[in-house]
Parts: C-alpha cells; sequence; structure tokens
C-alpha cells in the first residue's frame, strides 16, 4: 500500500503540520489559516506577516512557507520565492501559476480546473484542502494586479473568505487576467487622485485598484440626491449620456476591474481604459459636483430677475 501511494502522490510536498495538512481543519485552524492567507494577499508584505508570538498561526507559517523555502526575510524585507529548492513544493507552485498564465492566453478559466490537478490523484500532487488557500495566496500575491476572481455573477475583491469559498466550491468561481501597463497604470493614478477624499487608506494594502472603485462609490453616495437623479442642468442644459451612464452603473453598485476596465470605457464609448477615460470620468465628478451650485446660482439669479 505505501508504495502504491509513493506512486500515485509522487509529486505530493511534504509540510508537516496536522494543523492543516487534512481536508476538514477545525474552526481554529481555518482562523489561523486565513490570517495567513490574508496577510499574504496584502499588497505589501509584513514582516512575519505581522504575526507576533507563538501562536498556532505562527507554527502554520513556519511549516507552510519558511521551512518549504517559499519565505524569507532580509534586513527586514519579506519576499516570496515561486521555485524553492524542494522539487515538488516548486512543482505545486508553478501548477497554480501555469493555471494563472493559462487564464492570459484563453481567457477566464474555471478554479475547478485548478483543483482537479491538485487534488485528483492522476496529477500526483494530492494535495489537502486546508493547505490550498495559502498556497493560491502566496501566487496571487505575485500576480496581484493581473488577476481577478469572479463568482457566477460578477467580479469579485479577491480576500480570505474569497479563497475559502473557492475551496468550498471551486466550480462557482473562475480567475481571469488582465494585463497590466504603464497605461492602466496612470488611468488608476489618475482616478486615485480625482478621488482622494474619498479613499480609505487601508483599503490600499489589498488589491491595486478595488479602492479606486469604493472610492467612487462613496463619491456618489455622497452626492445630494438632487445630482444623483438630475437629467437637465439648472439652465436647461442637457447632462451628457455619458456621463448619466457612469452615475448609472454607480448606482447599480458594479465594482472593482469590471467597473473600472469594463463598464466605465464602455460607457464613454472607449475599448479600452486609458487617460481619455479617466479625464472624462474626472469631467463627469466635477459636473455633478457642482450641479447643486449651479442650482443656487440660477435661483439667486432667477428671483432677482422677478424682483428687479
Amino acid at each position: 500500500m505505501s508504495k502504491i501511494c509513493d506512486l500515485v502522490y509522487s509529486l505530493t510536498p511534504i509540510v508537516n503540520n496536522e494543523m492543516v495538512n487534512k481536508t476538514d481543519i477545525t474552526s481554529i485552524a481555518a482562523t489561523s489559516r486565513n490570517k495567513i492567507v490574508a496577510a499574504l494577499l496584502r499588497g505589501e508584505l509584513e514582516p512575519g506577516l505581522g504575526l507576533a508570538g507563538n501562536g498556532q498561526e505562527v507554527s502554520i507559517m513556519r511549516s507552510t512557507l519558511i521551512r518549504t523555502g517559499i519565505w524569507s526575510e532580509e534586513n527586514g524585507v519579506a519576499t516570496l520565492n515561486l521555485h524553492p529548492s524542494d522539487p515538488r513544493m516548486e512543482n505545486l507552485l508553478s501548477t497554480i501559476e501555469a493555471f494563472i498564465l493559462e487564464a492570459r492566453e484563453q481567457g477566464r478559466k474555471s478554479f475547478s480546473e485548478l483543483y482537479e490537478r491538485l487534488i485528483s490523484p492522476e496529477h500526483h500532487i494530492g494535495l489537502r484542502l486546508g493547505l490550498i488557500p495559502i498556497y493560491v495566496a502566496v501566487v496571487l500575491h505575485e500576480y496581484r494586479q493581473q488577476t481577478v476572481i469572479n463568482d457566477r455573477f460578477s467580479a469579485i475583491p479577491t480576500s480570505a473568505d474569497v479563497l475559502v469559498q473557492i475551496n468550498a466550491e471551486p466550480n462557482a468561481f473562475s480567475l481571469e487576467y488582465l494585463d497590466w501597463n504603464p497605461e492602466k497604470e496612470n488611468y488608476i493614478s489618475r482616478l486615485s487622485a480625482a478621488f482622494r477624499d474619498y479613499t480609505v487608506e487601508a483599503e490600499k494594502a489589498g488589491s491595486s485598484y478595488d479602492y479606486v472603485s469604493n472610492a467612487m462609490h462613496r463619491w456618489y453616495m455622497a452626492l445630494p440626491k438632487y445630482s444623483k437623479e438630475c437629467k437637465l442642468r439648472p439652465d436647461g442644459g442637457k447632462i451628457r449620456k455619458r456621463y448619466q451612464e457612469m452615475m448609472k452603473l454607480l448606482r447599480q453598485n458594479t465594482i472593482g476591474s469590471d467597473l473600472l476596465f469594463k463598464k466605465l470605457p464602455e460607457a464613454f464609448a472607449y475599448d479600452e481604459c486609458t487617460s481619455d477615460v479617466a479625464e472624462e470620468i474626472i469631467a463627469a465628478k466635477d459636473l455633478f459636483d457642482s450641479l447643486l451650485s449651479e442650482l443656487k446660482k440660477y435661483l439667486i439669479e432667477g428671483t432677482k430677475t422677478s424682483f428687479l
């Protein structure tokens, strides 16, 4: 029996931690593991993943990341190594990375395909479910700008809770690859500056762009009811249809990459996000920000005209 297992699961990496190296883990172990997953998904890695003491999460980190050669720190700077010296662990991470790169070449990929490769005996890895979110988070950290997770309906923020949900039902989620380039970087940077008054700094530690869409939604919610619902300017001039389409998207609570890289460019009749799209969005924001003061000025001028 031992020889059969060695043959069938010849690529299973060795992880000496009985708390998480199993299919069904306890709620306490899951909480500790999820702290590690959440820390790995942050934009910047903290020394020791921000964990202190000798708690269960520290023990899990040591066995899954440090002793496997994935995690290293030098002069207080933490890095992840997707190609550790252990060939089995390197193969595991390469399998996850290959899945991400396939999404770039082939389009959206179901997580069920990845789980098939990680779990089924045909692929010889045989990884236990308790470990999978950690190693998926390791690779996603390196591709955090380029990856978008979708549920059955739309794009959703990448988080520890989402990876746990994927672990429970991988066929309900898919991965999409977003080609990140300087133009997208500039686009996000300009929108970030325009909506900075509505940005929550803590959100920047997560996705490279979700915080911007969240800021846009906060801006929309903070607008007066008059500005949100206005179809004409106080003097009777029409508000551009494109601007109204933007407000409609924000009213529908379209989020993240779907809003920023698909729906907004489409609303302004562009095929992709460019600096021109950013200019259009900022111009629309300026208009809706000014509508109430325009109305007040118009009413004051109208009142003066009536009594003079």
